[in-house]
């Protein structure tokens, strides 16, 4: 189904009970994705934009999607304008992989994305998408069928955070107390920047990428099970396959 099929039907009221097996972005959309990521991977950090949509008696599905706000976030994150607009009905980013140090990682959305959502339950439908490498991921909060729980998300990220610097720390032989001691004597002694300093040594230990991209997949897996999200990968491709969550 074509995205912006998708979401006029939702807006009025239609695919309440499931999400379609497939969505076809439009060309516009895949390649702003593609751009995101290439932005990203270029400078080290994540970039963003708002996806709204608008009436077009032209187009075969009566809306229009349009691409506003570039934003420029920092390594970990990207504060894309939340707003009450109508036709808000998504955002997108890019997770950069090697130039944050995860080398053959192109992960899928963060637990923290997940909170983003609760500045749109008041519409029928929100999509995240996140670009990186060759990879497009979407995330699908449907009204009425989706279940926000935010307290049980933040607890999910606490809990991520704890299992990836056990995972860092197990393929250094060392522990999160001395990785934090040698970047705290780096600064001290030599004056190296803490987060660079983290970047580099991710970068160094093999398999640490890979391994947060398969956990960010399982992540997203398990959550758009239990609460009825949608959550759709594609690989070289513009058309995402629903991976996860209550299907039509």
């Amino acid at each position: 189904m074509k995205l912006t099929n998708y979401l006029y039907g939702a807006y009025a009221g239609l695919y309440s009970n499931g999400f379609p097996g497939e969505l076809e972005l439009p060309q516009e959309l895949a390649g702003r994705l593609a751009q995101l990521y290439q932005f990203g991977e270029a400078n080290g950090c994540e970039y963003g934009c708002r996806v709204v949509m608008n009436p077009d008696p032209t187009a075969d599905s009566r809306v229009r999607l349009d691409l506003p706000d570039l934003v420029h976030g920092t390594a970990n994150g990207c504060q894309i304008p939340q707003t009450n607009f109508p036709g808000d009905c998504g955002d997108m980013h890019s997770h950069p992989s090697a130039s944050i140090g995860h080398v053959d990682g192109y992960s899928a959305h963060s637990l923290q994305d997940y909170l983003v959502f609760q500045h749109h339950l008041n519409k029928p439908v929100f999509i995240r998408f996140v670009g990186s490498g060759p990879w497009f991921y979407a995330v699908v909060y449907r009204q009425g069928l989706t279940h926000f729980r935010p307290n049980d998300i933040t607890q999910l990220v606490a809990e991520d955070q704890n299992a990836m610097w056990d995972e860092f720390a197990r393929k250094n032989k060392t522990t999160y107390e001395q990785v934090q001691q040698k970047l705290f004597d780096e600064q001290l002694h030599h004056g190296k920047d803490p987060i660079q300093q983290l970047i580099e040594w991710k970068r160094q230990t093999p398999g640490f990428g890979k391994w947060l991209m398969e956990t960010s997949i399982e992540n997203n897996t398990d959550l758009a099970s239990q609460d009825g999200y949608g959550f759709y990968a594609a690989k070289s491709s513009g058309t995402l396959r629903l991976q996860a969550g209550p299907r039509a």
